[in-house]
């Protein structure tokens, strides 16, 4: 599996863990889970719904087939509250809850998953790089194409970047990128890029759904830039140029969604400080700490394609859980 700039969703470990009969028994077919997800707000994460996904999400695992995508959400239907983020961001409602959401913007949200949420009149968030949307390159799928798959880009960072600590697509800078691009033929890499990370939305897409109750749509970013390798002015004008696209559709809410979302690799408190100066009203990140709102601060909980009944889900909500309280 080449190296991305995410973190597996669900780890293998995990995984063979939530297959074993008895771990469900035990955890999700007792009062176990009852128990340790009775106060739980759980923020869910995906990215794409397809039959059919990109390179860049298979190896990405970050690709749910819709099939399994509805029987997750049935799941999470018969098991929560389900909420609007505006109703967690009020921080009043009934637990267990759940808010889905999404991030990047690819194509599968509003052709594949969309329709299944508004069968199982769910909310959903979904958080948008408006660059991609507007024509522009997806730039986690460039880098992740650039850094697992492109000869002569690992050769330029050989040559430029010996040092550079790993994993590389979260510790470039885009002026290292440019910097390749203008020495090499731009448009054929880039062409290549796409086609690696696939189809994204189009402002067609959100014009549907701007006046659907059920849907949200936050900010990512204008460009999927991991932020705490941009300068304070660099996030402000990424930010800022996002919210005025955004501002064109009446459902979209100043929520704000970090590229990659790993804890001190891609935010920290500088960060928060200036999104809460930007007046973002809620900052999600990419892991799941902690099944508890704090303050507008929320983490989320990934799922992928791994996750293929009810059972299997509490079972690994029940995992993380105890993974959260050991790990205190």
């Amino acid at each position: 599996m080449p190296e991305t700039p995410y973190t597996k969703t669900i780890s293998q470990k995990t995984i063979a863990l939530t297959r074993l009969k008895p771990a469900q028994w035990l955890l999700a077919s007792s009062p176990i889970y009852s128990m340790m997800m009775k106060d739980a707000t759980v923020i869910f994460l995906y990215h794409e719904v397809s039959d059919t996904p990109s390179r860049f999400h298979k190896e990405c695992d970050l690709n749910v087939n819709p099939q399994r995508f509805e029987k997750q959400i049935q799941a999470i239907k018969k098991n929560f509250n389900l909420l609007t983020p505006l109703q967690l961001l009020a921080n009043d409602y009934k637990r267990p809850a759940a808010l889905i959401t999404f991030d990047d913007g690819a194509s599968g949200y509003f052709e594949n998953a969309l329709p299944i949420l508004q069968r199982h009149n769910c909310p959903s968030l979904i958080f948008l790089n408006m660059a991609p949307i507007e024509g522009d390159i997806f730039y986690s799928g460039l880098i992740t194409y650039l850094c697992n798959h492109s000869d002569s880009f690992k050769t330029f960072l050989e040559k430029h970047h010996p040092n550079l600590p790993d994993p590389y697509t979260l510790h470039l800078v885009p002026k290292s990128v440019d910097n390749f691009l203008q020495s090499n033929n731009a448009q054929e890499i880039l062409s290549q890029a796409q086609q690696y990370y696939g189809r994204f939305a189009t402002p067609s897409h959100l014009n549907k759904c701007k006046d659907d109750r059920l849907v949200y749509f936050g900010n990512h970013l204008y460009r999927h830039h991991n932020c705490v390798n941009c300068t304070d002015e660099e996030l402000i004008d990424l930010y800022d140029k996002n919210r005025k696209a955004l501002s064109a559709y009446s459902n979209s809410i100043e929520f704000f969604s970090y590229p990659f979302g790993q804890k001190d690799l891609c935010y920290n408190e500088k960060t928060n400080t200036i999104l809460n100066r930007l007046k973002a009203k809620a900052i999600f990140a990419a892991e799941a700490d902690s099944f508890k709102p704090s303050g507008n601060f929320f983490h989320r909980l990934a799922l992928n394609n791994d996750i293929e009944s009810e059972a299997q889900l509490k079972t690994y909500l029940c995992l993380k859980r105890i993974k959260q309280i050991f790990s205190r």
